[in-house]
């Protein structure tokens, strides 16, 4: 990847917050469903796409095994089976999701997924892997584990509420972050991924960052303006992403 190929992604990123933020396309999920089929599994299905390609794609480049190799791997397995396990046994939907939305968003995962693969396990070998420095690959390790468990405490913080309120309505979110920033799950997914590109050092893969951190800051706008629209009393102090800062 060169320079060029990286400021595609940005371009790339601010039309996908535009779009978001402005409203003109949201994709149609969660809080802005048009309808659609059964969530729990088209949400598994979306998650599960890319697990597989990825494992496949390893699997294709002859499964190379080095710490970094193994690790890239690991990163990318753990977080889509965590995406998987949640969408079966932890989310509670309020709203269905449409096909096309399963598909645009599965196929949006599974290209950089495939690419992730290509240039860890095509590109870089078993020797030149052995050189990489192991303090950079424990400190993606250490953000990329911040990063699952954060989003991961918020996606339940979510569920039990309307556990707790027997309904499937959408509620005010309160506990973690959710008193400071509208969207902490998206805050952590970000820093998930931030911690894969540390680890992985390709800028492929900061470019995957790039789009993420774009598109999540379009949708958390976004949101913040569904929740006001939706609930007289929602705080509007609450930044949308990142606490104290957007």
């Amino acid at each position: 990847m060169n320079s060029v190929d990286l400021a595609s992604s940005f371009v790339f990123g601010a039309a996908a917050f535009a779009t978001e933020a402005s409203g003109f396309f949201n994709i149609p999920y969660s809080k802005f469903s048009k309808g659609g089929v059964a969530p729990r599994w088209g949400f598994f299905t979306l998650y599960f796409v890319p697990l597989v390609a990825h494992l496949a794609a390893w699997l294709a480049y002859g499964g190379p095994v080095s710490f970094f190799h193994l690790l890239l791997l690991g990163m990318y397995m753990s977080h889509f089976t965590k995406r998987c396990l949640e969408c079966l046994y932890l989310h509670e939907y309020s709203t269905k999701i449409s096909p096309i939305s399963v598909v645009a968003i599965a196929v949006a995962y599974t290209i950089p997924t495939l690419l992730a693969a290509k240039v860890h396990n095509g590109t870089m070998s078993i020797k030149d892997a052995t050189q990489i420095p192991v303090s950079r690959l424990f400190l993606g390790l250490a953000i990329f584990i911040i990063g699952e468990v954060g989003n991961f405490y918020h996606h339940m913080l979510l569920s039990n509420l309307r556990r707790e309120k027997g309904t499937k309505q959408y509620l005010i979110p309160t506990g973690g972050l959710f008193e400071l920033v509208v969207c902490p799950h998206y805050f952590f997914e970000i820093i998930a991924w931030l911690g894969i590109a540390i680890a992985s050092g390709f800028l492929e893969q900061y470019s995957v960052l790039i789009v993420c951190v774009f598109y999540l800051a379009g949708r958390s706008y976004r949101t913040k303006e569904w929740y006001i629209s939706k609930f007289d009393d929602f705080p509007r102090g609450r930044k949308r992403l990142v606490p104290f800062v957007y």
